[in-house]
């Protein structure tokens, strides 16, 4: 279980890497500064296999909170 932990991980990386990188500079570093210290959290606070399910929902919300950081952050540069 703790494989596909971290195959998530890398898979919700890279896809965030790939919106982040078209979200312009700006939004990437703040963002994903802020996504990977929310990531590496969620594994800090759930170790063990037994906390997967914990960890899956930890992750989810990090992401989310990733991508409605990016979605923010260009709805505010739209008008510039």
């Amino acid at each position: 279980m703790r494989i596909t932990t971290w195959i998530s991980c890398a898979v919700a990386l890279a896809l965030g890497t790939t919106w982040a990188t078209s979200a312009g500079a700006g939004c990437n570093d703040d963002c994903a500064t802020a996504y990977q210290a929310a990531m590496t959290a969620c594994q800090e606070k759930y170790p063990d296999a037994s906390d997967q399910d914990a960890l899956n929902l930890c992750l989810d919300q990090a992401q989310s909170s990733y991508e409605a950081c990016l979605n923010s952050c260009l709805s505010s540069s739209v008008g510039d």
